[in-house]
């Protein structure tokens, strides 16, 4: 779908000076642009906007699953507790660390560390052995 000229820029530059205040319908406009001009002035315009707030450079985040046992049983999620097609696993603490260590001398912006849902005092201690 080609876009109206100026609508189009009038779109853009309410999304580069009041970010997140896009109507519904403005946002549909902009995910329906077709006309490759139009898709091109869209991502020049979400470009600048990256340049504004992050600059040129890129950070990097780190994931450590630290294991995928879970207690829970949700039917959406491929580690719930009842599947068993999955071979589950837990790290150590000192496996969490490790990677945690060498994220962060790999200058990563962030670590996420995640695993299954469990309530245990097992659980508990083993993430404050790794916080510690």
């Amino acid at each position: 779908m080609a876009a109206n000229g100026s609508e189009l820029a009038e779109i853009l530059g309410k999304a580069s000076s009041k970010p997140g205040l896009l109507s519904r319908m403005e946002m549909v406009r902009l995910l329906a642009l077709e006309d490759g001009e139009d898709v091109k002035r869209l991502f020049g315009a979400a470009y600048a906007v990256k340049l504004r707030h992050t600059g040129k450079n890129v950070s990097l985040r780190g994931l450590i699953e630290m294991g995928n046992v879970c207690a829970k049983n949700c039917f959406y999620c491929g580690i719930r507790k009842d599947n068993a097609g999955v071979e589950h696993f837990r790290l150590g603490a000192d496996a969490v660390v490790r990677m945690a260590a060498w994220a962060c001398e790999q200058q990563y912006g962030s670590v996420v560390i995640q695993s299954g849902e469990i309530e245990s005092e097992e659980h508990t201690e083993l993430i404050r052995e790794i916080l510690v």
